[in-house]
């Protein structure tokens, strides 16, 4: 039966091998036969065509027939050997390296060839079976320095790096030749990945004994291998000590200053490998190396000279450095560019996407990070991994985008990504600022494996979204699952504790970090100051503070807002002029709270000169410092000046009306609060929840009931924010201050929530000023039920039957207060603000003479008050004699304190 013709190309293939083809004869040249013809190659050259060719088994069968040519020169055959061995172990062909094995162990010229039984120990470690290395090398009676290089790199490339190294230190007590320059750097290799310093230390030492330390080689390894260590300066006197670089020398330099953060000085490495004279020219290694250090800068006009370079180079088409590009486009916050180097990239892999969507997302757009998501499914086969869901999920960080994240959630469900830990947190942040804090639980439940991290995904979820009992609860359930936690979890957990205002709990959180030397971390350190701050113990943040080694600006904002927050505006100041005199440069956050501190003040002049301290620092385009500026010229007094500047804004934003209409409010000035209300809708600015605050005080302040009651009923229908008790709040006391009890009554049962104390306190001032005695008890009685350790309330309780003439229901009251244990209210004060000084006046302070006569005077007329048995008219204004007393010693403080200025006035 006459054979088929093989197809063209295969003919062509034959001839290129060197058969000869030709027609067998009594053939009409239907088919063609193939004989072989001798081949003008060397039988290793002709191993190396058909192993480049892919073709391993017709290369393995021209070797077992060779083998038995008995004329075959044994060279040529040790050398073909070792070309297929190689070969089978980079294509990871197990079972044909395993065939050639069995030749070279099938012949005594071949078994005790050192070359062939590396070649073999090689193979086997190459094709992921370094057991079998192992075996063939125990096998061997006489072994070289080779055949130990093989199996220990064999074990290295395999990750059985303490093998490795147990090798390595067999070799050196049994066997008698030393390590070299190949040994060296897979040993160093290995106690980088085990993480053992000391060892490789010792392995450094060894290879300065043997004169090895200046070989490139080693000196690479020691290069990436310290800079695993973050011992910059090791690594970089391992490159210094470089006798001969090379460009991977260059290459890990200047990846290990990018990785440990020494962005610069990876900049000023590249820029002097450009200039050595060894004439180092960057490869796509280099570019990829230092392209993120550009973006990590922001160093926008680096990133564009080494792209030039790269399109110089002609290796900006390489899929790795256009991609390199378009992160570091995207991280410089040019997003354009970036899309416009994706669309030159042909060879666009999952990563090239993976880039785009995540500039695109890191820029917060929405629509086109999920438009990217889309073209990279329609366009290409790929479809989207666990990086590609880590970088959609920051852009739906916002409660609308709920739906969008239970989508990715059900895809990552789908392809199994739930079972990569950072994926199950990143869904759990996701859930958390979303809101959806259940969602946030069970995708925690599902997680087998829960490691920190996880438990601080849930943690800081709770703690920064107005759960703090629960985060609390969280850290109790983690601290019995014997994981230890790390700073982001005490930081979470002081975090709850400072929304809660729990200062039990904060201390025991304090007294665990002391036991553990934790306390002294300036991250834990400002979560204290900020924790005794909010709990009403300014001298503990304080003493925290000054015992700082490393103040960080961050640590300077927690105090200076600390002090503002507890009533303390002088300290806030003067911290802030100590924070100026140390030579640190401030920003807006430090800025907004000093001014701040000038509106509790009411000190004009101390603000001014921090607006003009502002203006010199180049902040006051910031939003957050004009609205904190407008402010504080409104509560300063000077209406005038909030509108002036906030005409003089670059850019508005929401909270600048709200704080020019909130200042109007202040003033009493209602029509022109509405007016500027109306101003900002059409301008296009949507109020939120801290605007209708504003505008409701400003209707509070001039008795405009109808248009407070018509704004609260606005706001979820016509603006979709739903009110909150400050809201209520606001309305009920305007209706209070009008004696509208029943309406406020009425407002009060329709709430969605419940009143809460300032509420009837509210109510119950309004029944004192209207001498509404049994509407007052009611709201006495709620109020003392939701604050019955609170003295103000018990004082405002007895000045209601005080105005009414119940003097016996007065005593009773007061009798109460001190069975209770309570104090009276704090000691009023005033203050005035002379040459940009501000000075106190504290009531009872006795420090002039004249307060001491007072004092006698006051006494003789509550002497009188107890001893009449004149009834007080309802309509007089009746206080406690206390507050009467502490009214009458801020007057006359006031006063000498206006005489005083005045003197300095006239004087100046």
């Amino acid at each position: 039966m006459s054979a088929v013709a093989p197809p063209l190309p295969l003919l062509h293939h034959h001839r290129l091998r060197g058969l000869k083809v030709e027609k067998p004869k009594n053939c009409k040249g239907t088919s063609l036969h193939l004989s072989p013809q001798k081949s003008h190659f060397s039988l290793p050259q002709q191993i190396k065509s058909l192993c480049q060719s892919n073709d391993l088994n017709k290369a393995l069968k021209l070797l077992q027939h060779e083998a038995k040519n008995v004329e075959r020169s044994s060279t040529d055959m040790v050398a073909a050997m070792g070309i297929l061995l190689q070969a089978s172990g980079n294509k990871k062909e197990i079972e044909i390296g395993r065939k050639v094995h069995e030749l070279v162990c099938g012949s005594t010229l071949f078994k005790d060839d050192f070359f062939l039984n590396t070649s073999v120990i090689t193979m086997y470690a190459n094709c992921g079976f370094p057991l079998d290395s192992r075996f063939v090398f125990d096998q061997l009676s006489v072994k070289d320095l080779c055949l130990w290089n093989a199996l220990v790199s064999g074990f290295v490339r395999n990750g059985l790096w303490f093998d490795a190294i147990l090798v390595f230190c067999e070799m050196l007590i049994v066997c008698e030749c030393k390590p070299d320059n190949f040994t060296l750097p897979c040993v160093i290799k290995a106690c980088g990945e085990i993480m053992d310093l000391g060892l490789m230390q010792g392995v450094h030492g060894l290879g300065l004994k043997m004169g090895l330390a200046r070989d490139v080689f080693v000196c690479n390894a020691l290069i990436s291998n310290y800079g695993k260590f973050g011992l910059v300066a090791d690594a970089a006197s391992a490159f210094e000590n470089n006798a001969k670089k090379n460009l991977v020398s260059w290459n890990s330099t200047i990846s290990v200053f990018s990785k440990n953060g020494l962005y610069r000085s990876s900049l000023d490495l590249f820029r002097r490998m450009l200039s050595s004279q060894e004439g180092m020219v960057p490869d796509v290694a280099t570019l990829v190396s230092v392209l993120p250090v550009c973006a990590a800068e922001g160093n926008i006009e680096m990133g564009r000279m080494i792209h030039s370079i790269a399109v110089k180079m002609e290796l900006s088409k390489e899929v790795k450095v256009n991609n390199a590009l378009v992160d570091m486009y995207a991280k410089c916050g040019c997003v354009i560019e970036a899309q416009a180097l994706f669309d030159k990239n042909d060879s666009r892999n999952i990563v090239s996407w993976n880039s785009l969507i995540a500039a695109y997302s890191r820029d917060g757009d929405v629509r086109q990070t999920f438009n990217s998501l889309q073209q990279m499914q329609a366009k290409s086969s790929l479809g989207a991994n666990e990086v590609t869901i880590l970088n959609l999920l920051p852009v739906c960080l916002q409660r609308s985008e709920l739906l969008s994240v239970r989508v990715l959630n059900a895809y990552s469900l789908r392809h199994g990504f739930q079972y990569n830990e950072l994926v199950s947190n990143a869904f759990i942040t996701a859930y958390a600022k979303c809101g959806s804090l259940r969602f946030a639980r069970n995708v925690f439940n599902c997680i087998e494996n829960k490691t920190v991290s996880s438990w601080n995904a849930l943690l800081g979820g709770y703690a920064q979204n107005g759960h703090p009992s629960k985060a609390i609860d969280l850290y109790l359930q983690m601290s019995l699952s014997k994981l230890d936690p790390d700073w982001f979890s005490i930081s979470s957990l002081l975090l709850a504790c400072t929304e809660l205002k729990s200062l039990r709990y904060g201390k025991e959180v304090h007294g665990f970090l002391l036991k553990n030397g934790l306390a002294a971390d300036s991250h834990i350190c400002v979560s204290l100051i900020s924790l005794y701050s909010r709990c009403g113990r300014p001298l503990c943040a304080k003493f925290l503070f000054e015992g700082m080694e490393d103040r960080s600006l961050v640590s300077w904002n927690a105090m200076i807002s600390g002090y503002s927050q507890n009533g303390l505006p002088n300290e806030a100041i003067n911290l802030f002029r100590e924070l100026v005199y140390e030579g640190i440069q401030p920003h807006e956050i430090a800025i907004t709270t000093v001014l701040g501190a000038c509106s509790q003040l009411s000190a004009l002049r101390l603000g001014k000169e921090t607006h003009c301290f502002a203006l010199k620092a180049c902040l006051i385009d910031n939003l957050y410092v004009g609205s904190s500026i407008i402010d504080m010229y409104a509560h300063s007094g000077s209406i005038k000046e909030s509108r002036r500047v906030f005409e003089h804004l670059k850019k508005r934003d929401v909270a600048s009306w709200t704080c020019l209409i909130a200042g109007y409010g202040i003033h009493g000035c209602g029509k022109e609060a509405l007016d500027l209300f109306r101003e900002m809708q059409v301008l296009g600015f949507k109020p939120d929840a801290f605007t209708f605050i504003g505008v409701l005080m400003a209707c509070d302040h001039m008795g405009l009931i109808e248009q407070g009651i018509e704004c609260l009923n606005e706001m979820h229908v016509l603006h979709g924010v739903e009110p909150k008790l400050e809201h209520y709040a606001c309305v009920i006391d305007m209706l209070g201050r009008a004696a509208r009890f029943t309406d406020a009554i009425k407002l009060i049962n329709d709430m969605h929530v419940e009143p809460d104390a300032a509420i009837w306190n509210s109510l119950l001032s309004s029944c004192r000023l209207r001498g509404e005695l049994d509407l007052g008890k009611q709201f006495a009685d709620k109020l003392l039920e939701m604050e019955p350790n609170k003295a103000e309330n018990y004082i405002l309780l007895s000045n209601l039957f005080a105005g009414s003439g119940k003097w016996d229901d007065v005593r009773r009251v007061r009798l109460r207060m001190k069975e209770l244990g309570l104090r009276k209210k704090d000691a009023g004060s005033s203050w005035i603000e002379v040459e940009g000084k501000t000075h106190n006046f504290v009531a009872g302070d006795k420090i002039f003479q004249e307060i001491q006569e007072m004092w006698t005077s006051l006494d003789v007329r509550i002497n009188e008050n107890t001893s009449s048995t004149k009834l007080v008219s309802r309509d007089e204004f009746v206080i406690d004699c206390s507050e009467l007393v502490i009214m009458l010693t801020i007057y006359q403080r006031t006063t000498m304190s206006i005489s005083q200025a005045k003197a300095q006035v006239d004087d100046y």
